[in-house]
């Protein structure tokens, strides 16, 4: 009997830190541009640059919930470098945190 209450505990206690776990850290960006969303073709892949005002290339590696590219419009992004994945190229990529669309 006091194995099942142990193990009914157990699963609960469990479940809440599952649930109130999904919480991740802010990881705060640490540079900020104005550009615009172009398509750019490299060979016969296509993705989605942001081109900024001093024309630099930033790529996303990866986005943050709620963050939608669209492609001819003019934003400002907030983003961490991704120093891992520079390779030769010209283009930086980058963690976009944040996108606000400007007029």
């Amino acid at each position: 009997m006091i194995k099942v209450i142990y193990l009914a505990c157990l699963m609960t206690t469990s479940f809440l830190l599952f649930v109130f776990s999904k919480g991740t850290e802010a990881i705060p960006c640490r540079h900020h541009s104005v550009g615009t969303i172009k398509e750019v073709s490299e060979g016969s892949k296509v993705f989605l640059t942001i081109v900024t005002e001093s024309g630099e290339q930033l790529r996303a590696i990866s986005l943050k919930e709620n963050v939608i590219l669209t492609s001819g419009r003019r934003v400002d992004v907030a983003y961490n470098i991704d120093s891992s994945n520079i390779a030769s190229g010209n283009f930086i990529p980058v963690h976009i945190g944040s996108v606000t669309y400007l007029p």
